[in-house]
């Protein structure tokens, strides 16, 4: 494994483990939402509540599918890495509307209930642990890129031929 590449795996797979465990807290939470909401059990939303719970799910759902396709990228292979730096944007741009959900849920307010409340913060937390994956995932991208063009471009030391001002 080269340099850049052991670089790249050791910023992105901290990463991934965080994105997993935040994906899976909010998954765990708005499916428990979702429970209580149909069966009539849940108490202290407001009409923001229900759409907060959807794109919630929606957005764990992806968000682990892209956590999957990001430890895939991991092995190294060109065509992994776009695959996982797409479906990492798609599951960024639900996540911001996972937080915008959110965001109007504060903003209406009368939320009494604790796990709604963290159900709010994770989908706000979730958006940013995706934005810092995105731009380490970009940068390993255009690292990689740069060091294939540069190893494909530069002569190799022993196919050099010396000049006569070299030869001493």
């Amino acid at each position: 494994m080269e340099r850049h590449q052991k670089e790249v795996v050791a910023i992105a797979a901290p990463l991934l483990f965080l994105k997993f465990a935040a994906y899976a807290v909010l998954l765990g939470l708005a499916g428990w939402a979702l429970n209580e909401q149909l069966d009539k059990k849940l108490h202290g939303g407001n009409a923001a509540t229900p759409y907060l719970i959807i794109f919630s799910l929606i957005t764990g759902a992806v968000g682990l599918a892209s956590v999957t396709l990001g430890y895939l990228s991991l092995s190294g292979k060109p065509e992994s890495n776009a695959v996982a730096a797409a479906s990492g944007l798609v599951a960024w741009v639900l996540s911001l509307l996972a937080l915008g959900l959110a965001a109007k849920q504060i903003h209406v307010g009368k939320v009494h209930n604790k796990r709604l409340k963290a159900l709010e913060a994770f989908a706000v937390i979730v958006s940013g642990i995706e934005l810092l994956y995105l731009i380490a995932a970009h940068v390993g991208l255009a690292l990689k890129s740069t060091c294939a063009a540069a190893s494909t471009t530069a002569p190799a030391q022993s196919d050099r031929k010396p000049t006569t001002t070299e030869t001493v």
